[in-house]
């Protein structure tokens, strides 16, 4: 059994900034105790907002064909690109203390600016639609990662991306989710057709969902604050070095016919490449699901053992036969595993360490604990603490 606690943030939940820390927005938290009673996503196109309702005043999902007939909508009314500075998705993208200054006057500006960032922050979801086709598997990963955002909200829980050619994906504000709920989102859209997705939500046909165009009072002020940010966004996205690697021939498949853990064998692929690129092995950690506890969120397992130690320099030892290497890998695999197994079961508290450090920073002179304990002043604790 595992705990669906995290699946309450999947929607109508907005990452809140703040000048020292942020807060979530969402369901069943201490202001909003009850489920989600949004019935609007918010449509992004040519960086235009707009509200589009997709349950009716009924309760009733719109049709698969209400739905479209109301996109088709929304891109009439936003044939024409948002004006420069306009389109303040890129605010999302600020230092998280800037951000919040910058909400702080976005509100304070105009009363029209709060109900409008309340319409978006309540949306179930953001869905954004983009003009052109990625050409790849990599130009697609980058538009998902960080396209334009005039066309995004990345303080958004979950975020739809679709482009031109009906290629999709999705863009998630990891801050209340982890990778295991979207997996479980994405298999639950895509194991089923249209018609099952209407026959069981009862989905009911309407006329075309409302929809209204989302706009804010901006000044001077402002419009400079979204065009720098937009400015500065770009820049660090034309920075950002991705690559697509397609191995055709070895997936999960042939390792579990290899009676092997394909997670082991990706991991120890990891640390070897990492010596022989770097002359050394990485401090590296993975994360590891922890949600058969209630509220359980994930472990950071520490990838490299002795064994994996071991296995990097077997296989880069010139004299070590094959049936040396593969009882290096095994033991490595087996020993990788079985430390997955220890993280799962809550028996490697590195994240439950970290968060006391935590607390320890923020108030540790009122519980009086003015200095943190010996542990993590220690040379493993400093490691951790680097690369966690």
């Amino acid at each position: 059994m595992l705990s669906m606690e995290r699946h309450k943030f999947l929607f109508s939940a907005t990452r809140i900034p703040g000048l020292m820390r942020d807060t979530v927005r969402a369901p069943y938290s201490h202001g909003w105790p009850g489920p989600s009673r949004a019935r609007h996503i918010v449509v992004f196109f040519r960086g235009n907002l707009f509200r589009m309702d997709v349950i009716s005043h009924h309760g009733h999902p719109h049709t698969v064909d209400d739905i479209a007939a109301g996109l088709r909508a929304v891109i009439a009314a936003g044939t024409a690109e948002a004006a420069p500075g306009t389109a303040i998705g890129p605010l999302t993208t600020r230092a998280r203390a800037d951000w919040a200054v910058s909400r702080q006057a976005l509100r304070g500006y105009h009363p029209r600016n709060a109900r409008m960032l309340d319409v978006i922050e309540t949306a179930l979801f953001c869905l954004c639609l983009e003009e052109t086709a990625p050409k790849g598997p990599l130009e697609a990963c980058q538009q998902l990662l960080h396209g334009d955002s005039r066309n995004r909200w990345f303080d958004k829980a979950l975020s739809l991306i679709c482009f031109q050619d009906g290629t999709a994906g999705i863009n998630v504000e990891h801050s209340c989710l982890d990778g295991s709920v979207i997996v479980h989102l994405a298999d639950a859209l895509l194991n089923q057709t249209p018609a099952e997705h209407s026959r069981r939500s009862g989905a009911k046909p309407h006329s075309v969902p409302a929809i209204a165009r989302i706009e804010f009072m901006l000044d001077a002020g402002l419009r400079g604050d979204v065009l720098a940010a937009a400015a500065s966004f770009a820049d660090q996205a034309a920075n950002t070095a991705t690559a697509v690697l397609s191995v055709e021939d070895f997936g999960t498949a042939r390792a579990k016919q290899l009676q092997v853990s394909p997670d082991a064998f990706v991991q120890m692929a990891f640390q070897l490449a990492h010596k022989r690129a770097r002359g050394l092995v990485g401090a590296t950690y993975e994360s590891v699901a922890t949600h058969q506890y209630r509220h359980g969120r994930t472990e950071a397992m520490r990838v490299v053992t002795p064994e994996a130690v071991r296995f990097v320099a077997t296989m880069d030892d010139p004299g070590a036969g094959k049936k040396a290497r593969t009882t290096a890998f095994r033991a490595a695999a087996r020993r990788h595993v079985a430390r997955t197994y220890q993280c799962r079961a809550g028996r490697a508290p590195e994240q439950h360490l970290w968060e006391l450090q935590l607390i320890q920073r923020r108030c540790g002179a009122a519980l009086g604990v003015p200095r943190p304990p010996a542990l993590y002043c220690s040379p493993a604790g400093l490691r951790c603490e680097r690369t966690t």
